[in-house]
């Protein structure tokens, strides 16, 4: 790691229940992780489930939604998580955010330096993988851009796709995008690897038929 501002780069990473059996190679992948904390931002009521000295370190905070399991759904679930995890990174003093899922890999940490580059080069607020709401920028962006409130949010009923919404909420916002939609510039930078969606792919299944059998820790009673 060269840049500096490293330091202040927040990791987010959100997740649920059903994503449980691709969680450990996409954690695992933030080991040895010189940055700023890294948050598991999890939909469901409580995270008492989840191995948590499997997963801390890397982890440092683990935050729940305080939803039970699919009641935010997949759409607003992701939004809401996204919002609680930039929130928590300011708290704790990161300027800088990547948000990620906890299903996916991002093993190759030097690769952040080209993205502080293309961060002062086009002077934009979020370098986006628009289609999986992957993004790198400032903290406070995205916390300018989801301000709605949590709980008139919540019982709101959505149509569209969260990344569809997060792009209409920064446009709202004046938050700035530059969007970066090639998911092999993505792996062979910082090394991403959507683990469940090769889960679905080798087993020519949809990732909805992986959350099936994705749930493996029990919940309590």
């Amino acid at each position: 790691m060269t840049d500096k501002r490293i330091k202040s780069l927040g990791i987010v990473l959100t997740s649920h229940p059903r994503q449980q059996l691709f969680m450990r190679q996409g954690i695992s992948s933030w080991y040895g992780w010189q940055g700023g904390p890294i948050i598991l931002v999890y939909d469901d009521v409580d995270a008492e489930m989840l191995p948590r000295p499997e997963f801390c370190p890397p982890i440092t905070h683990i935050v729940c939604s305080g939803q039970p399991v699919g009641r935010l759904g997949h759409r607003s679930g992701e939004l809401v998580t996204i919002k609680i995890g930039a929130e928590k990174l300011r708290d704790l003093g990161c300027e800088y955010i990547f948000k990620s899922a906890a299903d996916t890999t991002t093993y190759r940490h030097r690769g952040f330096n080209q993205l502080f580059e293309m961060f002062d080069k086009y002077k934009i607020d979020l370098i986006v993988l628009k289609h999986c709401v992957m993004f790198f920028g400032r903290t406070e962006a995205v916390i300018q851009a989801l301000n709605f409130k949590l709980p008139d949010f919540i019982d709101e009923p959505m149509k569209g796709t969260a990344e569809g919404w997060f792009g209409n909420y920064c446009a709202a916002a004046g938050v700035t995008e530059y969007g970066l939609n090639d998911w092999d510039w993505w792996e062979r930078t910082i090394g991403c690897i959507h683990v469940q969606g090769e889960y679905a792919l080798d087993h020519q299944t949809g990732t909805r038929e992986t959350w099936k059998i994705g749930e493996i820790w029990p919940r309590k009673k």
